[in-house]
């Protein structure tokens, strides 16, 4: 099973605050991996390093083999570039009042390699990795903890939306309603109605977003996410605010979106749906990963209890 996704070494520092640790995990191609950990443990944070919204402060993250998200990387030389064109730019104002304006001066010399000084400064910088609109278009979706529904466009335009991955027009083609355009519009459109129909949403196309029940909503946002056909699916905590039926429900999707073809990683505080959902569990606590395997390994890891429980209640667990 080729490895989709992996994160090496991976650390987020908020200022004096390590949110992650040299977090490293893999994910292979059609699984469904959960992440765990008491509030607080840096969960939603690897997923935003995943996505890019968040820059890495140490080590990297690939994806279908390439680097996604790296930690910028500190160039050291990059202050000689700006000391150089600083220090051109005031022998120009200098020489300027003498050579200013004669081409071959002293002044313009200055001008000219003050401007190669930053133009190299600029094209040499370090580059962070890729960003997020970028990331989504290879493939890579996700959901937040939060619904973010557009609450007063209907159910299909909300999908619609999350096609954008589908659609080539430009903005000629948009203002002048081109063939390219309207052909793209029909091929999202279907794709969205197969993805409202996918998560058993049929019939509620036209219903506001808003006037949906809250699971239906839920259920919503991982049809935008799935329009444009992820290769890999990262859900933030999809049952929060669940009854247990629509949990049931929820679980079934799930494993429906894995035996379409899409990988998928999960955060959830919902024990019971993890353990039967998932195939491998990776448990983070105050940023690190303190455990990794199987559902049925990692409830019995004693890292594990003691996180969850603390160490005078684990102590007491046989």
């Amino acid at each position: 099973m080729a490895d989709l996704l992996t994160v090496e070494s991976l650390s987020k520092n908020f200022g004096g605050l390590a949110a992650l640790k040299e977090v490293s995990l893999a994910i292979g191609e059609g699984e469904i991996v959960g992440l765990i950990g008491p509030n607080g443990a840096g969960k939603t944070t690897l997923f935003n390093v995943i996505t890019g919204i968040y820059p890495p402060s140490a080590g990297r993250v690939n994806y279908l083999g390439k680097v996604v998200a790296r930690a910028k990387r500190r160039a050291r030389w990059l202050p000689f570039f700006s000391v150089g064109a600083l220090a051109s730019t005031i022998a120009a104002f200098v020489l300027g009042e003498r050579y200013l304006f004669t081409l071959g001066g002293a002044g313009a010399a200055s001008l000219a390699v003050a401007l190669a000084f930053t133009v190299v400064g600029v094209v040499l910088a370090p580059k962070r990795g890729v960003r997020s609109d970028q990331i989504a278009s290879s493939g890579l979706y996700r959901t937040f903890q939060s619904i973010n529904l557009f609450d007063d466009m209907t159910s299909l335009e909300n999908v619609e939306v999350g096609g954008h991955r589908m659609s080539h027009a430009g903005l000629a083609d948009t203002v002048f309603l081109t063939p390219r355009y309207r052909r793209d519009e029909g091929r999202v459109r279907e794709a969205a109605l197969e993805a409202i129909k996918f998560v058993a949403l049929e019939g509620k196309e036209e219903w506001k977003a808003g006037a949906l029940p809250y699971g239906l909503q839920r259920r919503l946002e991982i049809a935008r996410a799935l329009v444009s056909k992820p290769k890999l699916l990262l859900l933030d905590e999809p049952a929060a605010g669940l009854n247990p039926t629509e949990k049931n429900e929820l679980l079934e999707l799930i494993r429906q979106v894995r035996d379409a073809g899409i990988t998928v990683f999960l955060i959830e505080h919902d024990m019971k749906l993890v353990m039967n959902v998932c195939d491998r569990v990776v448990v983070l606590d105050h940023g690190e990963a303190i455990a990794a395997g199987r559902p049925e390994e990692v409830q019995k890891n004693p890292r594990v209890v003691e996180a969850y429980l603390g160490t005078k209640a684990s102590k007491g667990v046989a």
